[in-house]
């Protein structure tokens, strides 16, 4: 089958990108034709995460401060494709827009395939359920009963008309598209929300399954953070539950230290939270990793601390159950898809580092039952999270998309004669 792939930005390889990339080489391997269309400037590191034999097209468009000029160039460039490919499949914001135009311009559809994995967070916000505890006290929200709220119109005003005028192309598009999917549960919650639309949930996976565990670093138990540094990562809290931590008299003979990789904005201020909680000692800042040194940071970490504040996914999790590794996680929010209670890891409060520092100190205090949830993980990981579910549960869509679309088109070959 011909596939497309349009993905708005390959000049940093993200998480999301990363997805768009894998996908393209998984389905590639499976047989499909496969063609990755995306922007002109991309990433130097893309020839070692993409398949050979998938297909590169850059689109020529100017810079995303001209919104409506590039998604109109982008449209006229992707017209003069449509009639190469049986599916298209943009990836997130605002790929989707430009199909979608590229769609209309053309007068001709194909079958389109929306992975929008989460509503854009720029034009709509989640909000956290109230009352809702941790399932270490009370039960927990359901990842599908989390509420949600659009800003209000008075807001969107404020914002300017862009903001509305992003919003109406956003859903114009997407009533436009044959299928949405999106990467969880909570997603799903959130668009359901949004576009009143039921889209079909479609958990990525970018973690080869030939990884192996490792011997962990026996003289020091290391707790590991890798995230982007941004206020809704909540490094914070982290750092705050390592600073209780330090405090208490451990009775392992193994001392406890905090390694975190990534970079952002909140770098300088999270130094400086260390210092004034006095736990800079046992904080290590790593900065940008590259992939062999991720892969080795995951090998030396005993667990991984996952913690953001509504968060739809978690590629993080997964990548640490794949190394064999138990994850701390949030209870709420994609993270909680991913890592089951008391078997892959330990379910917490993300707002409470109280709670983050007695789950460190139990794990800490139970090195047998650590490396048990290690091993529980990454086999709940093989079963439901690895590529090649991945690529199996994508397949099956477009293939049902093939046939689907084969019917309708031989109905209005019937209704014609």
């Amino acid at each position: 089958m011909r596939i497309a792939i349009v993905i708005h930005d390959l000049e940093i390889l993200g998480g999301a990108q990363k997805v768009a990339v894998v996908l393209a080489s998984l389905l590639h391997q499976k047989g499909h034709s496969v063609t990755l269309i995306v922007p002109g400037v991309i990433s130097p590191y893309l020839n070692d995460s993409l398949a050979a034999g998938v297909k590169i097209r850059k689109l020529r468009i100017p810079s995303a401060r001209l919104w409506l000029l590039q998604s109109f160039i982008a449209a006229v460039r992707l017209m003069k494709l449509f009639g190469e490919f049986d599916v298209i499949n943009p990836h997130n914001y605002p790929a989707h827009i430009w199909v979608h135009w590229a769609s209309l311009l053309s007068r001709q559809k194909g079958y389109l395939i929306w992975y929008c994995q989460e509503p854009y967070r720029k034009l709509y916000s989640p909000s956290e359920p109230e009352g809702a505890h941790s399932p270490n006290g009370k039960t927990a929200a359901p990842a599908d009963q989390t509420s949600f709220h659009r800003s209000n119109l008075l807001s969107s005003f404020l914002l300017g008309g862009k903001h509305l005028l992003d919003r109406y192309f956003d859903a114009k598009a997407e009533k436009y598209m044959n299928r949405s999917l999106v990467n969880s549960k909570y997603s799903s919650s959130w668009y359901r929300e949004i576009y009143r639309r039921q889209p079909t949930v479609l958990y990525p996976s970018i973690v080869d399954s030939t990884q192996t565990e490792s011997e962990t670093n026996r003289k020091t138990f290391v707790v590991g953070v890798i995230s982007r540094l941004e206020k809704d990562k909540n490094i914070q809290s982290v750092i705050e539950a390592m600073s209780i931590l330090l405090q208490k008299e451990m009775t392992g003979d193994r001392e406890i230290c905090c390694e975190i990789a990534g970079e952002g904005s909140m770098l300088d201020q999270l130094k400086a939270l260390t210092v004034e909680l006095g736990c800079e000692a046992s904080v290590r800042f790593l900065g940008a990793l590259t992939d062999q040194e991720l892969s080795e940071f995951y090998d030396n970490c005993d667990v991984l601390i996952f913690v953001p504040l509504n968060e739809p996914f978690g590629l993080v999790a997964l990548e640490a159950s794949a190394h064999g590794k138990p994850v701390i996680a949030s209870w709420n929010g994609g993270p909680s898809e991913i890592i089951t209670d008391k078997e892959s890891g330990l379910l917490v409060n993300p707002r409470d580092p109280a709670e983050i520092a007695r789950a460190v100190l139990y794990l800490y205090g139970s090195p047998r039952e650590c490396v048990e949830m290690g091993r529980k993980g990454k086999a709940i990981w093989q079963r439901k999270f690895s590529k090649e579910v991945f690529v199996a549960a994508f397949e099956a869509i477009v293939n049902e998309a093939s046939s689907t679309h084969l019917e309708t088109q031989c109905q209005e070959v019937e209704e014609a004669i």
